[in-house]
C-alpha cells in the first residue's frame, strides 16, 4: 500500500490534506478519557491541546515539528484504517511525505529540514 501525506506545518495550524489542528501539544501531558489525540513515541505520550506557542521559524530547532508530523501522518492513515485493518503484520505502507516550509524561510532552512 502507497499513502502520500501532505504536511504544512504552521506555527499556529498543522494542515494536512483532510485535518487542520493546532500546532501545539502536551508532553506526558493527561490522555483524555474520550475522545482527543493522543500519541505515543519514544517512551513519551504526547496529547494535542489548542494553545498558541511561540513563533518557530527554525522548524528543526527541537523536536516539536517532528512531533506533529507523527499526529499529522497517523491522523491521514486512520482515515484508510479499513485498508489497513485488513494487512498483514508483514505489510508495509509506503509514506511519501510532501513537506513544505514558506518561501521566505525555503532557502535558510531547506537543506535542515530535509
Amino acid at each position: 500500500m502507497k499513502k502520500t501525506i501532505s504536511i504544512d506545518h504552521g506555527n499556529r495550524l498543522t494542515k494536512s490534506e483532510h485535518h487542520v489542528f493546532p500546532s501545539s501539544y502536551l508532553e506526558n501531558g493527561h490522555v483524555p478519557s474520550i475522545g482527543g489525540d493522543v500519541l505515543k513515541y519514544n517512551g513519551k505520550t504526547y496529547t494535542l491541546v489548542d494553545q498558541n506557542l511561540p513563533v518557530l521559524n527554525d522548524k528543526t530547532k527541537d523536536e516539536r515539528f517532528f512531533i506533529l508530523s507523527l499526529f499529522a501522518i497517523g491522523k491521514e492513515l486512520a482515515d484508510v484504517a479499513e485498508t489497513i485493518h485488513k494487512l498483514t503484520p508483514h505489510d508495509h505502507i509506503k509514506i511519501d511525505l510532501l513537506i513544505g516550509l514558506p518561501l521566505q524561510h525555503y532557502e535558510i532552512y531547506k537543506d535542515k529540514f530535509e
